[in-house]
């Protein structure tokens, strides 16, 4: 995988910046729109839809920069603003159905700061639609969306979960402090024996096992 990343962009390098922006765009909106119908034909449901990665957390993060480069797109191509904008619910309507909170909130303090370098000044209209935007999904993540996203009770208990679960990786990294447990074996790492918290214990006794810490820098250090 990491070669294929090297190799594709050593092939991209010599395409302008403009246009390998575009490009991506126009890349993520095909997938997220391939994406509403394989989901229903294999899951039978577009909540914490993971599109064509089969995997609500990894969909959310690639529709999120599809947001960025949106507001790129918008300065770029100002003849095609009315589609862009269609893209741009779009795809925020995917996000809010995968159902992954740290996204979302991400995503509502990082974009009016890309949005300034994307236009390089300050819009009054630009940011009041901003504004406007927001107001609108507060109001509508009150009264339609689901608990998952709704209910400080169960974020409170979830982030405590992967706190847990996250430190349940870092205990297994000193058991192979150098060579790691390999691409793969996180699974060995986070082995149901290994672990103390009840939380944990319970996923286990439902006959899950875990392969990821739900952090992509942990995986990767206890991996490699």
């Amino acid at each position: 995988g990491l070669v294929a990343c090297v190799g594709f962009g050593l092939l991209c390098r010599r395409i302008s910046k403009d246009r390998f922006a575009t490009g991506l765009y126009l890349l993520i909106c095909l997938f997220a729109l391939a994406s509403v119908p394989y989901s229903w034909l294999h899951v039978h449901s577009l909540w914490r839809i993971g599109g064509l990665f089969l995997q609500a957390d990894i969909f959310a993060v690639f529709l999120g920069c599809g947001l960025l480069y949106g507001a790129r797109a918008m300065r770029q191509h100002p003849q095609y603003r009315s589609y862009i904008a269609a893209a741009q619910l779009a795809l925020l309507c995917l996000l809010v159905l995968s159902g992954t909170r740290a996204v979302l909130v991400l995503l509502v303090l990082i974009y009016p700061a890309y949005v300034q370098f994307a236009y390089g000044f300050w819009r009054i209209k630009t940011w009041l639609l901003y504004v406007a935007c927001v107001a609108l999904l507060a109001v509508s993540a009150v009264t339609f969306l689901p608990s998952r996203l709704t209910n400080p009770q169960y974020a409170d208990q979830s982030v405590t979960y992967r706190f847990a679960l996250q430190r349940a990786a870092l205990h297994a990294s000193v058991s192979r402090p150098y060579f790691g447990y390999g691409a793969g074996n996180l699974a060995d790492a986070l082995d149901c024996h290994t672990l103390h918290n009840q939380q944990l214990l319970q996923t286990c006794r439902q006959s899950f096992f875990f392969n990821s810490s739900h952090d992509i820098f942990t995986d990767r250090c206890l991996a490699l």
